[in-house]
């Protein structure tokens, strides 16, 4: 994972599903959650609105291939703080997730609607 090789970042846990992310995201209260639009028990968007009631101090950015204005809309309706898409440079990712992991005010959301 190449998040796990960056020194300023710590990767506490990763899954592929809206249950295990719910479960993980209760049990570490992490700064910042990744989260993928597409997952196979829902969607990124979905578990994003339950994570609020999990985790309500969590930033959350969507990674997205789909980076239309509907689908950006709709994040930011979830309460998603940063989109970035799939197609973006890693460097772009990471820029994302220090400025977030610096608080969410500090993330310009020029990304999102």
């Amino acid at each position: 994972m190449r998040l796990a090789r960056e020194a300023d970042l710590q990767v506490i846990a990763a899954t592929g599903d809206v249950q295990s992310g719910l479960a993980l995201a209760r049990q570490h209260q992490p700064d910042l959650v990744l989260v993928d639009l597409l997952l196979p028990d829902g969607s990124g968007i979905d578990f994003i609105r339950q994570l609020r009631q999990h985790a309500p101090r969590s930033a959350s950015l969507i990674l997205s291939m789909d980076d239309s204005r509907h689908t950006r809309s709709q994040a930011a309706a979830a309460g998603v703080v940063a989109f970035v898409g799939k197609q973006e440079p890693v460097p772009v990712l990471l820029e994302a997730i220090r400025r977030l992991a610096r608080g969410p005010t500090s993330y310009h959301q020029a990304s999102l609607p």
